[in-house]
């Protein structure tokens, strides 16, 4: 090993000979270094192969529970400018705003003064979009045809990370910064008047209907292994408003995939530990629009370990997920 010093830091080069993996050791934060079985093979003059992923049959979703409202707290009242949710205690994660108001005059969208990071709302039962926002004001395009009247916004908030630096450009960026919904919304540049009542993270989806175990035991991915596990979610009941996922598993790495849209990622240790994460990585909400377009669902599962496996698959219905 040799260290390469210049104006923008430090580089490392490692010439590993026939070693194919290493551990570099910086403070109390241990690097593996290893490798590619490509570079290998193509250092030894051998033809390289991809790894196969191998086609796991799981396709019967059978129901085993319902899922209520029991036990669970409801939303608190925070004013009518609301509060960013670190204010209100949440730090990482998810969270749920609520805003009733009445609607005196046609418009197209609503103006959220402040919001972010990601955002996803419903007006009434109506799913309107999910947006980035960077703390700043908002946009959320009104369903056509809207009727005057009492309306209900909700608001499912997560935070995907705080900065570490500071950067002007970008409020989100700015040192301090906040995440959630607040600020009086506007429609047609006047402020409405109504109640702002927020929810903590296991209230950010509160109202699936249906839950369904969609692995009966577990998958398997040893170090090494690929897999490639596919659900048809079209023998789902009633996805109107849209399916979450939940995952749980140890020692592997991957993607979810919906047709050919790749949805999310996951890792799960112990021995791939997650230094930094913007909010919950096991849980993936896959909107109506998505579901309309695609029903393949497929996770694609890599090994890390020798106990590497997906232990917990579980898909839960939204028939009407704002109320």
């Amino acid at each position: 090993m040799r260290v390469v010093s210049g104006t923008e830091g430090t580089t490392l080069v490692f010439r590993f000979g026939d070693l194919c993996e290493t551990t570099l050791g910086i403070g109390n934060t241990q690097l593996r270094l290893a490798i590619a079985d490509r570079e290998i093979a193509a250092r030894d003059g051998l033809d390289y192969t991809p790894p196969v992923l191998q086609p796991v049959d799981l396709l019967t979703l059978p129901r085993t529970e319902a899922v209520g409202e029991s036990g669970v707290p409801k939303p608190i009242e925070v004013g009518s400018e609301g509060k960013p949710m670190e204010t209100l205690g949440v730090y990482v994660g998810a969270a749920r705003y609520e805003f009733s108001f009445t609607l005196s005059q046609t418009a197209s969208e609503i103006i959220l003064p402040h919001a972010g990071d990601l955002i996803t709302a419903f007006l009434d039962d109506v799913y309107c979009g999910t947006f980035v926002g960077d703390g700043g004001p908002l946009a959320i395009p009104l369903p056509e045809n809207i009727l005057l009247g009492a309306h209900t916004l909700r608001l499912r908030t997560e935070i995907w990370g705080h900065s570490n630096f500071h950067d002007e450009r970008w409020q989100s960026a700015r040192l301090g910064s906040l995440r959630g919904v607040w600020g009086i919304p506007a429609i047609n540049g006047v402020e409405l008047r109504g109640e702002w009542r927020f929810a903590p993270q296991a209230e950010a989806f509160p109202n699936t209907t249906a839950k369904y175990e969609a692995i009966q035991g577990t998958v398997a991915a040893k170090g090494g292994e690929s897999k490639r596990v596919t659900f048809d979610l079209s023998t789902l009941p009633d996805r109107s408003q849209g399916v979450l996922l939940t995952l749980s598993g140890s020692d592997v790495w991957g993607r979810i995939e919906l047709g050919e849209r790749v949805v999310g990622r996951y890792l799960f240790g112990p021995s791939l530990p997650v230094a930094l994460t913007g909010g919950p990585e096991d849980r993936f909400f896959l909107p109506r629009e998505y579901l309309a377009k695609d029903n393949t669902l497929s996770l694609v599962t890599h090994g890390a370990g020798d106990g590497g496996a997906i232990t917990a698959a579980t898909l839960e219905v939204f028939t009407n997920a704002a109320s």
